[in-house]
């Protein structure tokens, strides 16, 4: 399965957008809305050992559709850009 990631100004970081609003960092329109792991991080430019620590501190759900497969929705990811307090 080919991930779909999405294109931004290369001088956006993971600590700073640089000006970059936060509406361009969604994800990929074209992204289907259940995740792999490695999707999932790959969407959110993060290693999957942090995707793995926010999932067990609740920071980001998970849903396990077979005995050891879990998949994230994309919804749920672009939740994580909402800035607190929006509605």
């Amino acid at each position: 399965m080919r991930v779909h990631l999405l294109t931004v100004n290369r001088s956006v970081s993971a600590e700073s957008t640089n000006g970059v609003s936060m509406s361009a960092l969604l994800l990929d329109p074209d992204l289907p809305q259940l995740l792999t792991r490695g999707e999932a991080a790959a969407a959110l430019r993060i290693t999957p050992a942090t995707l793995d620590r926010w999932r067990k501190t609740g920071r980001i759900k998970a849903y396990q559709v077979a005995p050891h497969v879990t998949r994230y929705l994309k919804s749920d990811l672009e939740e994580l850009f909402i800035p607190t307090g929006a509605k």
